[in-house]
């Protein structure tokens, strides 16, 4: 289940608004890593950016919120988390922020993968952590947790390098320390951004290349049932249908996109 979210700070203000829509951490890295400062990345999910000052990800922890930062310059992080990227029919469009503006408000556009595996990148990220006996402190500032602790203490390297690669969230703490600790550097790579929020990058998109799918206010349980039909699924497409007749009429861009997606790969 996802369970983090982006959360901005008001101009003035201290504490964080939570937004409502949640993904997996890989996937928020991912979406992060393709803007070039925070303030693009606020102009690009607010309407009304300049009224925010920062913006961070959030999670929920025995009950307490946990907060950790954006990057955008972590490239051994976007190196691991770029193959666990998985948009679907949606990577068709080849435009990475339309597809990054879809997959944010409906994430079932979108799948991550949660099996990790051990790389150049992150073996890199613990090789910083291990030399030195290093790992005491990233305990101790709470970014790894105590089974890896006593696997390293141990010297027991493939037990911490498992335990590392257990979640993704423990090889972020991993790189976290490791940048507070001024032991892994940024990477800073210019990208050109559309100036644009993400309902205008799909909006612009969709007039210039009409075959992709609308975008709409849908439910959660709709796009479920639109990416089970992009998936050949007959039977979602027969409960989509069953729908009553004004919901049906409000989606009907989707329904001609579908249909049209249906006929295409028929042939």
């Amino acid at each position: 289940m996802a369970l983090y979210s982006f959360a901005v700070r008001k101009k003035g203000e201290e504490k964080y608004s939570r937004s409502g829509i949640r993904h997996e951490l890989a996937f928020l890295d991912y979406l992060s890593m393709q803007f070039n400062n925070k303030e693009e990345l606020i102009r690009f999910l607010l309407e009304n950016p300049e009224q925010y000052d920062d913006i961070v990800i959030t999670y929920r922890h025995n009950n307490e919120t946990k907060i950790i930062p954006v990057y955008f310059d972590a490239v051994e992080l976007k190196h691991i988390v770029n193959p666990l990227i998985d948009f679907g029919p949606l990577a068709e469009a080849d435009n990475i922020y339309y597809q990054i503006a879809r997959a944010y408000k409906n994430p079932s556009c979108v799948k991550v993968e949660t099996e990790l595996e051990e790389t150049e990148d992150f073996d890199k990220i613990m090789a910083e952590i291990l030399y030195d006996n290093r790992f005491k402190k990233a305990y101790n500032m709470h970014l790894i947790n105590k089974k890896a602790c006593e696997y390293a203490e141990d010297n027991f390297t493939q037990g911490f390098i498992r335990e590392m690669l257990s979640s993704y969230l423990n090889i972020r703490k991993a790189y976290a320390f490791g940048r507070k600790s001024n032991y892994i550097k940024g990477n800073a790579r210019v990208k050109n951004v559309p100036p644009l929020h993400r309902e205008e990058i799909i909006r612009q998109f969709e007039a210039e290349n009409p075959r992709y799918m609308p975008i709409l206010d849908t439910t959660p349980y709709e796009n479920i049932l639109f990416a089970r039909i992009i998936n050949g699924d007959e039977s979602a497409y027969e409960e989509l249908m069953a729908f009553d007749i004004e919901r049906l009429e409000y989606l009907k861009p989707i329904l001609d996109y579908l249909g049209r997606y249906k006929g295409n790969h028929k042939k």
